[in-house]
């Protein structure tokens, strides 16, 4: 989530995000002023390059920067554990 929050911060220049908890709470934690400025997708659909990925699926979740898509049902991501 420090990769995500770091990228949110410095590359889209939305601010300083805060303390969020896990991956899979980010919907519940994101202040509405950072969450007006998102775009949600459903699957690939209309994603491009720099995009932040979020899965809520597992314990914790997981998130990524978008990076390509080299085959149908994968995708090349930036990200951290």
């Amino acid at each position: 989530m420090d990769l995500c929050k770091a990228y949110m911060d410095e590359v889209l220049q939305l601010g300083e995000v805060g303390a969020i908890g896990n991956v899979n709470e980010l919907t519940l934690n994101l202040p509405s002023v950072y969450k007006d400025k998102l775009t949600a997708h459903k699957g690939l659909t209309g994603i491009k390059k720099g995009d932040i990925i979020i899965s809520t699926t597992g314990t914790y979740g997981h998130v990524g920067v978008y990076i390509s898509t080299p085959s149908a049902g994968k995708v090349n991501v930036f990200n951290q554990n």
